[in-house]
């Protein structure tokens, strides 16, 4: 009668470290992803900022050709101002790209998850953007 109960836990803590080793792997995968994507998010805000807004206010200076010594109303209305709309365009394409780069990683979570935890069509493969423009055609429709 012991040795029942012996086989019987045993076989407990096999079928649980089976569950745990998919759970694990998206835990992993979710970690990873995320300090991944701070990091490059990190990259992509720090590079804008300290290479690509100095660039833009230089190359609207000079093409609009623009000197200190003009008045305060020129220099706000031909450097300031167009420099400030493309900082905004900027702005917004980094928060676009971010965006995008956050549904990646969902995408790539939920990929991993299905795959672990046996759901069916779950396949880790890339995912080209027309078949996914294709699958969110079809769920906005249904």
């Amino acid at each position: 009668m012991g040795s029942n109960t012996s086989a019987t836990s045993g076989t407990r803590t096999t079928g649980l470290r089976s569950k745990l080793k998919p759970v694990g792997l998206v835990l992993f995968t979710k970690t990873a992803s995320l300090f991944l994507f701070l990091v490059v998010c990190y990259v992509i805000v720090f590079f804008s900022a300290i290479r690509v807004v100095p660039l833009i206010l230089g190359f609207v200076k000079a093409g609009s050709g623009i000197t200190m010594s003009m008045p305060i109303e020129t220099i706000l209305s031909v450097w300031i101002a167009p420099s400030l709309f493309l900082i905004a365009i900027l702005f917004a394409l980094v928060v676009v790209l971010i965006t995008k780069l956050w549904r990646l990683r969902r995408r790539l979570i939920e990929q991993v998850s299905g795959w672990a935890f046996g759901r069916e069509h779950a396949v880790v493969a890339p995912v080209s953007l027309k078949a996914a423009s294709s699958r969110r055609k079809k769920t906005q429709t249904a």
